[in-house]
């Protein structure tokens, strides 16, 4: 099996404030086991990467949720003011429910996700 983990970094000439550091999760199509221990591995990478004040830039739908608990300034101002902007525009919750972790009113106040 491969590495589980293939770091390549570099510097991105229209990032010029950032540093992308791009990581490729080896998945196994018959190992669930190796499989739950990527997502393992990618969650704590989320977790020590906010300890250290860097986020993510693009993330997966399956851990959206993940990364955005990991933007926490200020009581989570940036989910907060989000998900009023998505029911101001969508009270019924329909168009795109979870995508970037904002979850429709209904569901955050003890719906199911």
């Amino acid at each position: 099996m491969p590495s589980p983990i293939t770091p390549f970094a570099h510097p991105r000439s229209w990032m010029y404030r950032a540093f992308c550091f791009m990581l490729g999760f080896a998945n196994s199509r018959s190992d669930i086991e190796h499989n739950k221990n990527m997502r393992k591995a990618y969650r704590k990478m989320v977790e020590v990467a906010a300890k250290n004040g860097w986020g993510d830039y693009r993330a997966a739908p399956t851990f959206q949720d993940d990364v955005m608990n990991a933007y926490s300034f200020n009581n989570h101002i940036l989910r907060r003011f989000i998900e009023q902007l998505k029911d101001a525009i969508d009270p019924n919750g329909i168009i795109a429910p979870g995508r970037g972790a904002i979850w429709p009113k209904n569901v955050r106040e003890g719906g199911k996700k």
